[in-house]
């Protein structure tokens, strides 16, 4: 059994296709299977069984010079783009927990994950509606202490955590811009890029 190695990988094969499986992909020529010349494995080339159990684990691409598969490296810059996304992700995490985290505002902690949000700005929309609150209302900290409120506490309030949210947005903001700002330095590896990258916290 021999394999065939193509840089036009299958969503199944990964680019390793074996004529007895995929017959439909071969032409017959002087009592031997070769690629279809107008098929998807015009490129192909034969790779040993050693090379295909060695694709498994790794990436293989064939040198379009040499027409020899060897393992695939990442070019630094693909591999820069990928530390940075992931540590924009980081961030993105970050400023999520940051958001969430709760604010302090007239002496209390109050929540603010994305629930305790959505009730306060349905709360303050009401009041700037003209729709008046009980005598009786309260809005509940984060360690479930009732505080008496006024439609103006209320807005108060609601503009203590607008401004917490906005807060971490732009601290994010400010944090992935120096992520984009990350180059390999002249002189320098991939590694030492990844290195800045990762000085770059919440």
């Amino acid at each position: 059994m021999w394999v065939l190695f193509s840089n036009a990988a299958g969503p199944n094969t990964k680019g390793c296709y074996d004529p007895s499986l995929y017959p439909d992909l071969f032409i017959l020529v002087d009592g031997e299977y070769v690629p279809d010349p107008d098929g998807l494995l015009a490129d192909a080339v034969e790779i040993t069984e050693e090379q295909h159990q060695q694709h498994i684990s790794v990436r293989l691409r064939i040198d379009p010079e040499t027409r020899i598969a060897s393992e695939y490296v990442e070019p630094d810059s693909t591999l820069l783009l990928g530390a940075k996304s992931d540590q924009r992700k980081r961030i993105t995490r970050a400023r999520n927990a940051a958001i969430s985290g709760g604010v302090n505002h007239a002496g209390y902690d109050w929540d603010t994950d994305d629930v305790s949000r959505g009730y306060l700005t349905g709360a303050v929309a009401n009041v700037n509606a003209g729709i008046p609150l009980s005598e009786d209302f309260t809005w509940t900290t984060a360690d479930d202490s009732d505080v008496p409120m006024d439609a103006a506490g209320l807005i108060a309030l609601g503009a203590a955590v607008t401004r917490h949210v906005n807060t971490q947005h732009v601290k994010s903001r400010i944090l992935k811009a120096q992520i984009e700002a990350v180059e390999i330095p002249a002189g320098g590896t991939i590694d030492d890029a990844v290195a800045a990258l990762e000085l770059i916290t919440w």
